[in-house]
């Protein structure tokens, strides 16, 4: 239906239903449809005929859509986006972090494929140590926690910095927590 709705540039109201909350019609504009291995996703733009957020882009969770109708065909406008990005949204060039990833994380990276993925820019490689560092751009800072707590200590943050210590302050505060119960 989306790929449809994309190439016929077709505006689309949708039931969304965001964990926790009641479900909400919504009216989208789709750009692209995507899927990091295990969802799929729909990158929209709220349209004016929505009532609030008009304008806004973000992504949508295809297990979290119900009903889905055609509202109106644009004849003005191409739909279609290219985006890169994940389910927070697509990626901004100027919002990444370095990480350096000893010889065992960077080897099943490596196997598995896993920079292929639009996330990741391999910066350096030392084959003496098989080490890599890479860029890897974000959308929310938990993206950089998941893959920091998930690999730790085999993946670090390469540079000082705020977002360094805030990362690293949440996965303390993790653990700690852990550790409580």
């Amino acid at each position: 239906m989306f790929k449809n709705a994309i190439k016929d540039n077709c505006v689309l109201e949708v039931e969304y239903k965001k964990a926790g909350k009641e479900i909400e019609t919504k009216i989208i504009r789709p750009h692209t449809v995507f899927s990091n291995g295990f969802t799929y996703y729909v990158y929209i733009t709220y349209d004016e005929l929505n009532e609030d957020n008009i304008g806004e882009e973000r992504t949508f969770a295809f297990n979290a859509i119900g009903k889905i109708k055609p509202v109106n065909y644009l004849n003005n406008e191409v739909l279609k986006k290219v985006q890169k990005g994940n389910a927070y949204g697509s990626f901004k060039k100027d919002k990444f972090v370095l990480l350096n990833l000893n010889k065992y994380s960077a080897n099943f990276f490596k196997r598995e494929i896993l920079f292929n993925n639009d996330a990741y820019e391999i910066i350096d490689e030392d084959f003496g140590t098989e080490s890599i560092t890479v860029k890897m751009y974000y959308n929310s800072i938990f993206e950089i926690v998941k893959i920091i707590q998930q690999w730790m200590p085999q993946i670090k943050i390469q540079n000082d910095s705020e977002l360094k210590q805030e990362v690293y302050s949440i996965i303390q505060k993790n653990i700690s927590n852990l550790l409580e119960e």
